[in-house]
């Protein structure tokens, strides 16, 4: 992640694409809303550009850096969010399907303990 101010109230900043979903950053910044005017662009580099324009007032050296800082933790805790409903999907689809059936099908126990780990090939 690189940060750079452009002006007083203005900050740019690049995400490696590689890194970073783009439904990551866009739930990250969603949060910012309040407090910045937020852009969010591809650049060819591979990169994601987000400008940050600060609604009040200007932006300190020290705001920056504490900005930087939960950045970086929110970026991390919507990837981690992301890689965790991605894993779950197929569970959350079996207990959907449970809750709404209108058959008895899925009324039986299903082969082996609740101490067994969930094969999720299984579900695919």
């Amino acid at each position: 992640m690189q940060v750079s101010r452009i002006d007083e109230s203005t900050i740019k900043i690049l995400l490696d694409a590689n890194l970073y979903d783009l439904v990551v950053i866009q739930k990250t910044f969603y949060w910012y809303l309040k407090d910045y005017v937020i852009t969010v662009k591809a650049i060819p580099e591979n990169d994601i550009q987000i400008i940050l324009e600060k609604l009040e007032i200007p932006l300190t050296n020290s705001d920056i850096d504490k900005l930087t800082t939960r950045i970086k933790r929110d970026l991390f805790d919507f990837m981690l969010r992301n890689k965790i409903h991605q894993e779950t999907k197929n569970v959350r689809d079996l207990i959907i399907a449970k809750a709404f059936s209108d058959t008895d099908e899925f009324d039986e126990m299903p082969p082996g303990t609740l101490r067994d780990t969930v094969d999720e090939n299984k579900f695919k």
